[in-house]
């Protein structure tokens, strides 16, 4: 297996000794470290030299470079989170101040975070549903900084005492921006070997969706289109012949082309419809204020009602996309839609097929 970027954990190499092993690489890879950070090193971070990364920021618990990925500026954040509680609040703070550096770009954490995010470890019978202050430190800081674990193959646990006890806390999280800017990524947790804990990788793109016809999806806010029902009766009410099923999936299948038509005439590109609507309204609205005398309240009023339209359908879409369905009505939260898309996307993509004899 070939790879750009290799984060190495738990080195157990003292600073004097290092070089002995970094000269292996030294030709082809360049190198950061924790050496400066904590005594006995706890990260090791190599990229080809061809990648233009650089060292953004370094702790005893993680480590961050940043490059071109590409052509987007992209961060990759490596983590291995102390056991005490008290010093991974360091991290968790840090992981915050990485935010703002991050911003809108793509951002991967990934590696030991030393703590379960949810009861999910194999001594479930023991833990129940019960959740520590560990596990609400973590939850807090990846919801304050939208991350989520990025959906992946392999096992559930990635850590093993080669006993009776087995927990998940390896992580491969990434941010919407990686889910935007990757939509192809792929992620896998391979086996222990040697180790205690599994090998997670991760690809920008790894075996890119193969084209194909896609599924016809009945989509709601068509209904409030007031062509909607003449559509639907017109087309519907047309003679066909055959036995009843038969007369049902013709007049199906004559009418899904007038909806998809209804669909590319009034709502495609319903975001950009949406962001267009409202600049149209915010032209209307600021010349009605600088020209009371021209004012024109009726143009403003109609063009509001539609940019109310176009966002009741826009949050639908994106409703009906995410299958989030315990949200509010008023809630036009078309980022977190975005992020739920895109992550249902890849949970349901099939990349990989495994029979009975592996």
């Amino acid at each position: 297996m070939e790879v750009d970027v290799v984060c190495l954990l738990e080195t157990r190499i003292r600073r004097i000794n290092a070089g002995k092993f970094t000269s292996v690489f030294s030709n082809d890879s360049n190198m950061a470290d924790t050496y400066e950070s904590i005594e006995g090193d706890r990260i090791w971070v190599l990229w080809k030299k061809q990648w233009s990364f650089t060292v953004l920021k370094v702790t005893d618990q993680s480590l961050t470079i940043a490059g071109n990925v590409n052509g987007h500026r992209t961060l990759i954040t490596v983590v291995y989170g102390c056991n005490s509680r008290t010093a991974r609040r360091g991290l968790w703070d840090h992981l915050k101040i990485l935010e703002s550096e991050a911003d809108s770009s793509p951002w991967v954490v990934g590696g030991d975070f030393n703590v379960i995010l949810r009861t999910e470890s194999s001594d479930f019978e023991t833990l129940g549903v019960h959740i520590s202050p560990d596990m609400e430190d973590f939850q807090d800081c990846l919801e304050d900084l939208d991350l989520l674990d990025h959906p992946y193959l392999g096992p559930s646990f990635t850590w093993s005492n080669k006993q009776d006890e087995a927990r998940k806390l390896d992580r491969i999280l990434v941010n919407p921006g990686w889910l935007s800017v990757f939509p192809d990524s792929f992620a896998e947790f391979k086996a222990q070997g040697v180790s205690d804990h599994c090998l997670g990788v991760i690809w920008t793109q790894k075996g890119v969706l193969a084209r194909r016809p896609k599924p016809f999806k009945f989509f709601n806010y068509w209904t409030t289109s007031a062509n909607f029902l003449n559509i639907v009766k017109v087309s519907w009410l047309e003679h066909c012949e055959g036995n009843p099923l038969q007369r049902l999936f013709t007049k199906m299948k004559r009418l899904k082309p007038n909806l998809k038509n209804l669909n590319k005439e009034q709502f495609s590109d319903i975001s950009k419809r949406v962001l267009s609507k409202r600049a149209d309204l915010e032209i209307i609205q600021l010349r009605n204020l600088n020209h009371v005398d021209q004012r024109n309240i009726d143009e403003e009023r109609i063009v509001h009602a539609e940019l109310v339209d176009l966002e009741v359908a826009e949050s639908d879409f994106y409703r009906q996309r995410a299958k989030v369905h315990w949200l509010k009505e008023c809630d036009l939260n078309t980022k977190f839609f975005h992020q739920r898309v895109e992550s249902n996307k890849k949970r349901n993509t099939i990349k990989v097929l495994e029979t009975d004899n592996g």
